[in-house]
């Protein structure tokens, strides 16, 4: 009779054969997936070296079932110092806005930025309406066509009606640094990079 074992270490842990599970253990590569190495995966440096640019980032997230990394890369709709934040353009039944919830704990890549550390923060309806309202502002063509194509939204909203539209349907997600390592602190030329850039 077959036992269930890790998937990174083969431990025999709980659960059924057919949805393994990550065990629990301080040694095990899984027991904290967000501190793990930089990217397991090959293709997300490739994406990386593209260099998409500062209106879209990298994000590492675990899966809530079997716990293995899993990539989306997603616009930046707002930021401040250490902070990004992202939606979820189909609401709260995309993928990774399931798995962020079960394990806030990310790795985001941006820019010159590798694998920084964050923690997936749900804005409240206050907040999410403040970074709509200045995303809309800089790009109001650009949100009309994006919301009428995920959310349905009438083309003929008002400005401040489309806002209030994208904050009923669509969550925001704060992405806050949680620390790094020396060598991926805030690079003063990234932040001037960034504020120049057009968005």
């Amino acid at each position: 009779m077959y036992a269930p074992v890790c998937i990174a270490c083969n431990r025999h842990v709980a659960g059924s054969l057919r949805r393994p599970r990550a065990c629990q253990d301080d040694d095990c590569a899984l027991a904290d997936p967000a501190v793990a190495g930089p990217v397991p995966d090959p293709a997300a440096p490739a994406w990386v070296r593209l260099g998409a640019g500062p209106r879209f980032l990298l994000l590492k997230h675990i899966g809530r079932r079997i716990g293995l990394a899993r990539y989306a890369v997603l616009e930046v709709i707002d930021r401040d110092r250490g902070e990004w934040y992202v939606v979820a353009a189909y609401g709260q039944h995309a993928q990774w806005y399931r798995n962020i919830r079960r394990q806030p704990k990310v790795r985001v890549w941006w820019l010159r930025l590798r694998a920084v550390p964050c923690e997936a923060i749900i804005c409240d309806r206050i907040a999410a309406r403040e970074r709509f309202a200045s995303y809309v502002e800089r790009n109001p063509r650009l949100v009309r066509v994006l919301a009428r194509l995920t959310t349905g939204a009438p083309p003929d909203l008002a400005r401040a009606d489309l806002v209030d539209h994208l904050t009923r349907e669509v969550p925001v997600v704060c992405l806050r640094r949680t620390g790094a390592p020396p060598e991926q602190r805030w690079d003063a030329r990234i932040a001037v990079a960034a504020s120049t850039a057009r968005w």
